[in-house]
């Protein structure tokens, strides 16, 4: 039997992941590691790629170290990505950020190290009465400032759809606004799906309903 054989090229054209992202993987254990071919040149099982790539679309996959909160906003996160961001708001002042990234962890160390620093800065945040909010989008792995502006985002995962009122923003939305978000998400949700999208991850916003279309 055949065995195809896979170099970083091709890897990285089918797991859309760049080289040093796929290295990084690796070094974390959550990436098949590659077979020595000769002294210089290594390679990878293509079955062993495929394999990962099939595992890591599982729904269940995008829960790991995140057993402490069942909440939808935990599979907006790509939960393989290097960097985190989270920004904190909160009226009279300056706004919070926090970066959670892999340079600040030792090389051995376990993923789910870098989701127990989110959660617990957020959570922190929260008690404190900020508005706490994260980067959905894939911030490229090697940023190194303070904030991610558009220019440091290597991918775009999600189309979200905002559903809120059309006023009276400073105050919190009644049950019945609520209720009409609810509403309208349903029928949004059954008109995309006429036109072939999946089922969105649903998310309450405080105020009405986010739809992520991924």
């Amino acid at each position: 039997m055949s065995v195809k054989i896979l170099r970083i090229q091709q890897v990285a054209q089918q797991t859309g992941l760049s080289h040093s992202s796929i290295y990084k993987q690796i070094r974390l254990g959550l990436f098949p590691r590659p077979i020595k071919l000769t002294a210089r040149a290594s390679g990878w099982e293509e079955s062993a790629v495929q394999a990962w790539i099939v595992e890591r679309s599982s729904p269940m996959l995008r829960s790991v170290a995140m057993t402490a909160s069942q909440h939808n906003m935990w599979h907006l996160l790509d939960t393989f990505a290097g960097v985190f961001e989270l920004r904190g708001i909160k009226n009279g002042q300056p706004t919070k950020t926090s970066l959670i990234s892999w340079r600040h962890y030792p090389p051995d160390t376990d993923l789910a190290a870098m989701l127990d620093d989110f959660e617990r800065i957020a959570m922190d945040w929260d008690a404190a009465g900020y508005n706490v909010y994260a980067v959905l989008n894939e911030i490229d792995e090697d940023f190194r400032g303070t904030s991610a502006k558009d220019i440091d985002i290597d991918a775009r995962r999600y189309i979200l759809i905002d559903i809120d009122r059309a006023a009276k923003a400073d105050c919190p939305a009644s049950d019945e606004e609520i209720q009409h978000a609810v509403d309208l998400s349903d029928l949004i949700k059954k008109c995309m799906s006429r036109f072939g999208w999946l089922e969105p991850l649903v998310v309450m916003s405080g105020n009405g309903v986010h739809l992520y279309y991924y």
